[in-house]
């Protein structure tokens, strides 16, 4: 059994509210266990933590594996201060993040995006996306000729507004597979893009600023199905 996922594809710049509301949500499923075979790039191992501004726009870096230049599905983790009623994600991909840009932007060259909501959540928490499988809306997935890649996650609420009470979920142990710079950016100023003195860290292990997420070329028939929440001990905030 499958999940389906309500999907919708974005155009770079056109992240609009509109767009949100007219996505179908699905409700959000106990999680079993984590598979990693097949990633290109998968840091979930602990410590499990969020940024103490808990900032709803936020933007990592990843290499993928020697060799690989392509993935279909995404895992992402998030945090919940509170319940939800509903729950809109942006998941946006880059080619390049330079966290020392003077001018410009720190992410450039924008490859795809699309959008994935969940509702309802009917408490805080720590939460996984899920492998989500979005070749549906992007067709042959995200490719990138150099392994190099930028992850944008958006959280928003019900209205279409930034939400108040979701945020990145950061897993510190650092990447199993791949590799990350340790740093992230947050849209500090809010502003709608990641300005040059925008990137951040944890001031190194055991936090490492890298969120949550794997990077795979297929789901496994067991990771299309598995959706949801999972119970995490010891998250940890803190304040960058």
């Amino acid at each position: 059994m499958r999940t389906h996922f309500a999907l919708v594809a974005l155009a770079a710049g056109a992240m609009s509210f509109g767009q949100i509301m007219n996505v179908t949500a699905i409700a959000l499923e106990k999680k079993v266990s984590i598979q990693s075979g097949g990633s290109v790039y998968d840091n979930r191992v602990s410590p499990y933590f969020t940024s103490g501004v808990r900032p709803p726009r936020a933007l990592d870096d990843a290499v993928l594996t020697a060799g690989s230049t392509n993935f279909t599905c995404i895992e992402f983790g998030m945090n919940l201060s509170a319940a939800d009623a509903a729950l809109s994600v942006s998941v946006g991909f880059f080619e390049t993040v330079n966290y020392g840009a003077a001018v410009g932007t720190l992410n450039t060259g924008f490859l795809g995006a699309f959008l994935v909501s969940f509702s309802p959540i009917g408490a805080g928490g720590s939460y996984t996306s899920g492998l989500i499988d979005f070749t549906g809306v992007i067709p042959g997935g995200i490719t990138v000729a150099d392994g190099n890649l930028g992850v944008d996650l958006i959280f928003f609420n019900a209205a279409g507004a930034l939400s108040t009470t979701t945020t990145v979920l950061f897993a510190g142990g650092g990447p199993t597979v791949g590799s990350s710079v340790d740093a992230y950016a947050r849209d500090v100023n809010g502003n709608g893009q990641y300005d040059p003195g925008e990137a951040r860290f944890f001031n190194g292990p055991p936090n490492l600023a890298n969120f949550y997420m794997r990077l795979t070329p297929e789901p496994s028939t067991y990771a299309a199905m598995a959706t949801g929440l999972f119970g995490i001990l010891g998250l940890r905030r803190r304040r960058k």
